[in-house]
């Protein structure tokens, strides 16, 4: 079976057809895909056409069924990619009875260039002549046709191990970002494979990113590089730092931030230090204590050393502000929560005072900082958003490529504060937003929208936080723009519905953008089986 899946693949794209008859209703789909008992949409991808891949991987099986619906929702093409590695449980296994969470698109990788898709795996463990750590790649063109190739990594030195953390592409070459590290010196490198798949020829590129630094006393500190995006041939990552020496109180200083742009060669290009602090209302700090998604292209190790602790930490619990890049303009983004004093998670920290967003250029030249305080907050508690000992405050981040809008909703124990800003970084007005009920408590999944990109980077080793950008329902409801009004409107009504059925089975719902003011909404069943509704909103 491995046999082939290497070399150039042969064309398995097929013509599209209809699914199960749409349901009638009060938000009839406009198609419906149905799925077999032993499938599950496990991730989505959109593209810049605005056509949109759902994955389908199979139990037991290397096979990924790949559907393309266009813009209007309908059905483009379907094809077949395959895994070189399988997690199989038996069928007399108590696993069984969740089977479907086996389900998944891992070991792959997802990401595109324009309107061509790509997937990467790495192989853990050399079988059926694959050397460990070599790269399968495939490629999916805009019709469905599928090629691939296979690219071998030169193995690390012993006894370091080799981690992959995500995958980037332009046209025809896919890029992956690795890293080693000694688990005797603690020491790590970071690598850039390029896989050409015109010549399969590898370039592996060892990346001039500097050791961290020695922190005393910072819990809240992570010291590791996150590679933050591609632009052109050029790659940018960055890190948190505390004071401008390696020995820094971390306890009473505040965060500011790192930035490197790397050349394809591995050479640095430019670096800067943020200056964020100079930047927010006079008095106040970037608040600690935040768990940050780092999703999209912004990917780390799923444990990040916590500088001056022992242990270590997944970057999601306990981040400092969230980064995103523009990648038309190059500029960089740090957005994030201000409060009076520095929080170095040892007691619980003081309340965020409102949220802030910065903009900086490519080289690091301070562009807008604005900031929206919670004072005048109607119905907003002091102290509602405190970061605790070893706990901290949930956060969705929200970026539009589309319209360049910028979404944040932070968790309070019964309600939602949602913030906002526009392209232009002008605040929208900030809300305080009451908790939907969450019962049935099947249903709290339903409540969770994701939003469809060009990459979908989710596995065993790579990634932190979520694939893709997410916002809870009860944000949707409220918000400033008409379309994610009209997204959570519908998925409302789909609640409502199932309710007044007494439906025992969930939906989970995923936002495929179509443009700057439409999207799909497509409603997939929570396990295996069934189909998925797709839905136009305007």
């Amino acid at each position: 079976m491995l046999a082939s899946i290497f070399g150039f693949f042969a064309a398995v794209a097929t013509a599209g057809t209809p699914g199960a008859m749409p349901r009638p209703g009060p938000d009839a789909p406009v198609n419906t895909i149905a799925i077999s008992n032993a499938e599950q949409l496990a991730a989505t991808l959109t593209l810049a056409n605005h056509n949109s891949l759902l994955f389908f991987p199979t139990l037991n099986s290397p096979d990924v069924r790949v559907v393309a619906l266009l813009p209007g929702g309908q059905t483009a093409w379907q094809a077949t990619i395959q895994k070189a590695q399988v997690a199989k449980i038996a069928k007399t296994s108590f696993l069984d009875l969740g089977s479907h969470k086996l389900i998944t698109i891992e070991p792959l990788l997802l990401t595109s260039a324009g309107n061509k898709t790509y997937s990467v795996e790495t192989i853990l463990e050399a079988a059926d002549g694959l050397p460990r750590h070599a790269l399968l790649v495939q490629a999916l063109d805009a019709t469905g046709r599928v090629a691939g190739k296979t690219f071998a990594v030169p193995a690390p030195r012993s006894p370091a191990t080799r981690t992959m953390l995500t995958a980037y592409a332009t046209d025809g070459v896919v890029y992956a970002v690795a890293r080693e590290e000694n688990p005797r010196t603690k020491t790590g490198q970071f690598f850039l494979d390029r896989c050409d798949l015109g010549s399969g020829k590898l370039t592996h590129t060892a990346l001039s990113l500097p050791p961290p630094p020695v922190v005393r006393h910072g819990s809240e500190v992570f010291r590791d590089w996150v590679f933050g995006g591609i632009r052109g041939s050029q790659c940018y990552f960055y890190r948190a730092v505390k004071g401008t020496g390696p020995q820094a109180e971390a306890r009473t200083t505040p965060v500011e931030f790192e930035v490197k742009r790397l050349g394809l060669d591995g050479r640095e290009r430019a670096s800067f230090r943020t200056a964020l602090q100079r930047h927010l209302p006079a008095g106040t700090v970037v608040q600690g204590g935040t768990s940050y998604p780092h999703h999209g292209q912004a990917h780390a190790p799923r444990l990040l050393e916590a500088a001056g602790n022992a242990d270590q930490y997944d970057t999601s619990t306990g981040g400092n502000a969230d980064f995103y890049l523009d990648e038309a303009t190059g500029n960089c983004h740090f957005l994030g929560q201000y409060s009076a004093t520095v929080f170095d998670g040892r007691a619980p920290g003081s309340p965020s005072l409102g949220t802030f967003v910065q903009r900086y250029g490519p080289d690091g030249t301070f562009l807008k900082a604005k900031a929206t305080p919670y004072a005048a907050l109607a119905g907003f508690r002091p102290g509602q958003l405190t970061p605790q000992l070893r706990g901290s405050i949930i956060s969705n981040v929200l970026y539009s490529p589309e319209t360049q809008e910028l979404t944040l909703q932070y968790w309070t124990p019964d309600h939602f504060v949602v913030s906002g800003y526009d392209a232009r970084l002008a605040p929208r007005p900030v809300q305080l937003v009451p908790q939907l009920p969450r019962q049935p408590q099947p249903y709290f999944n339903s409540q969770i929208i994701s939003w469809s990109g060009p990459s979908y980077l989710v596995g065993y080793a790579n990634t932190t936080g979520a694939p893709q950008p997410q916002l809870m329902l009860d944000a949707l409801l409220v918000s400033p723009i008409s379309l994610h009004r009209s997204i959570g409107r519908l998925v409302d009504r789909q609640l409502a519905a199932a309710n007044l059925r007494k439906s025992k089975t969930a939906a989970e719902y995923t936002v495929a953008p179509i443009g700057p003011a439409a999207a799909l909404v497509l409603a997939a069943p929570e396990g295996a089986g069934g189909q998925v509704d797709v839905y136009v909103v305007r």
